[in-house]
C-alpha cells in the first residue's frame, strides 16, 4: 500500500520493458510470407523490405545482437528446425551459409552494421529447387 503513489522514473519504466530496439534499426515483425516456412526468428528481428528479384524472394532486415550471437542462434535453429545447411563462410564482418529444406533452397547472410552498434543486417534469399 505505501508504493501505491509511487511512480516509475524513465529509467524505471526503460528498464521494466526490456532492451530496446536501437533508434537505427526500423522495420517490421517478419510476415508469413517473408521467410520460408518454419525459418527461426532471430532475437529482435524486423523486416526493412522484401523483394522478388531474378526469381528470388529477397528479405532485407536486422537482427540484434552481435554478429557471433545472430550467426551461433542461426548455426543451432536452422538445423534444429529441418534445414540443412551447406556451403558456408564467416569472416569478422560477415558471415553466410546456403541452407535447403524440401524443395526451398536458399541463402543467408548476415553483416555486421556499423553504424548501428547492436545490431547486425540480415538477408534471407529462398527459391524453389527445379524438380
Amino acid at each position: 500500500m505505501a508504493l501505491a503513489g509511487y511512480r516509475l522514473s524513465r529509467h524505471d519504466e526503460a528498464a521494466a520493458k526490456g532492451p530496446q530496439r536501437p533508434v537505427c534499426v526500423r522495420g517490421h515483425s517478419p510476415a508469413a510470407v517473408e521467410l520460408p516456412a518454419s525459418f527461426p526468428v532471430a532475437k529482435g528481428l524486423v523486416v526493412a523490405r522484401s523483394y522478388r528479384s531474378r526469381g528470388a524472394h529477397v528479405t532485407e532486415g536486422y537482427a540484434l545482437g552481435s554478429l557471433r550471437a545472430v550467426r551461433d542462434f542461426y548455426a543451432r535453429n536452422l538445423p534444429a528446425r529441418g534445414f540443412r545447411l551447406g556451403a558456408g563462410d564467416a569472416e569478422q564482418y560477415e558471415a553466410e551459409t546456403d541452407f535447403y529444406r524440401g524443395t526451398t533452397r536458399g541463402h543467408l547472410k548476415l553483416n555486421v552494421y556499423p553504424s548501428c552498434p547492436g545490431a547486425v543486417a540480415v538477408a534471407v534469399v529462398t527459391r524453389l529447387a527445379h524438380s
